[in-house]
């Protein structure tokens, strides 16, 4: 399992939460900004999960 194919079905998601978002926030970039990081923020912990995972057979540097 590759780290963009683990990552993937969550930014699917999170597309779907950011379209969410939008409707509700209209047009304040500052709020879009923050779910935005937020998003990514969640990607990155999935994919820190699914590399500790892996650690066993390689090492990986985030």
């Amino acid at each position: 399992l590759t780290i963009f194919e683990f990552g993937s079905s969550s930014l699917i998601n999170g597309v779907h939460r950011l379209d969410q978002q939008i409707d509700k926030l209209g047009n304040d970039r500052t709020d879009l900004f923050f779910v935005w990081f937020g998003l990514l923020f969640d990607r990155t912990r999935i994919w820190e999960k699914g590399l500790k995972k892996e650690k066993k057979e390689q090492s990986w540097v985030l």
